[in-house]
């Protein structure tokens, strides 16, 4: 008995190491479930309108100017339910017009308390002036057009 408690004991505390319990494994929706910091963005608050993805009316607001070497920080509202929300596929990169990747692709957070997705999109230093956010739900995607500082 106290081989197996033992056993059970260090299999808990491996896992607790190597986990760290800050971050997610395997699919990449698991990114989808609520994220834990606070939900407040800084800078001005950006409208740029709805577009169709597939099914979903998706608008997207941006805080603050997307800076050179620094980030674009973007809500992701798609309309959808909160339970829709966390089994849909989502990712989001900057792009120039055409789709060409200026940033990695993200998955971005399900925030519970605004039933909405958040994004924060590393923007190159040597960006173009205008580019591309680009969304993709469920294989469908859209873009929308942003100005670079």
């Amino acid at each position: 008995m106290k081989k197996l408690a033992l056993f059970a004991l260090c299999t808990m505390a491996f896992f607790a190491v190597a986990c760290g319990g800050n971050h997610s494994h395997g699919n990449a929706n698991a990114a989808n479930k609520e994220h834990d910091h606070d939900h407040e963005h800084s800078g001005e608050k950006k409208e740029h309108g709805k577009k169709k993805i597939g099914s979903f009316d998706v608008e997207v607001v941006q805080y603050g100017d997307a800076k050179r070497g620094g980030e674009g920080v973007f809500e992701v509202n798609t309309g959808a339910s909160p339970e829709a929300n966390q089994k849909i596929k989502i990712s989001m990169w900057l792009a120039d017009k055409d789709g060409k990747e200026l940033s990695p692709k993200i998955t971005p957070a399900w925030a519970k308390e605004g039933n909405d997705f958040d994004g924060h999109l590393e923007v190159r230093k040597d960006a173009p002036d205008k580019a591309w956010l680009w969304i993709e739900i469920d294989g469908n995607k859209a873009s929308w057009e942003l100005d670079v500082k």
